[in-house]
């Protein structure tokens, strides 16, 4: 891929909107992973099943198991953009919730050390492997999988809430959630 996609959108008549919610996002998904990163790691300690060896391999088979750390995150920043998108009158599902996910695995990536051009690549493969296989995981276990699924995308989606309007609320953090499933 190697172009920045993310660029042209910025350059539309919708850039701001989509690269303030981008920021917006990626500075709440980063306080809310930081503020659970113990919980993460005991989180990951318990679930010996969960590696990334491969690319993407493993989670299909983790699914199977249960929830794990990278269908938590995903599900919690879903809920997320889901909240921006919906609130932001210049921006559209099923366009624009896409690649600001894609965006916040980009900033990701970033963060941990990639290049750009790397980054680039990865990202729109990362989260429409995402979307696909979590979603359909969840879809084919609605009161298993689905169901814890759909409650961690709600608290994400009221968590950016109270993020924005500088309220955190402790009930709908990333933290508790890892908490509740270890």
């Amino acid at each position: 891929m190697s172009k920045n996609v993310f660029k042209e959108i910025e350059e539309s008549s919708k850039g701001e909107a989509f690269k303030g919610m981008c920021e917006i996002a990626h500075a709440f998904m980063k306080k809310e992973r930081l503020d659970a990163e113990d919980e993460v790691k005991n989180f990951l300690d318990k679930n010996i099943n969960f590696n990334n060896d491969e690319r993407f391999g493993s989670v299909s088979q983790v699914i199977k198991n249960g929830l794990n750390w990278y269908m938590i995150d995903y599900l919690y920043e879903k809920g997320a953009v889901h909240y921006l998108v919906k609130n932001n009158q210049f921006l559209e599902f099923g366009v624009d919730d896409g690649f600001i996910e894609a965006n916040l695995r980009y900033r990701r990536m970033i963060d941990n050390g990639w290049n750009e051009v790397d980054a680039m690549d990865e990202c729109i493969d990362e989260a429409a492997y995402a979307n696909g296989t979590i979603l359909k995981a969840c879809d084919e276990d609605r009161d298993g999988i689905g169901k814890l699924g759909y409650e961690i995308f709600n608290k994400g989606n009221k968590a950016i809430y109270y993020f924005i309007t500088g309220t955190p609320n402790e009930e709908f953090s990333l933290k508790k959630i890892v908490k509740e499933i270890k």
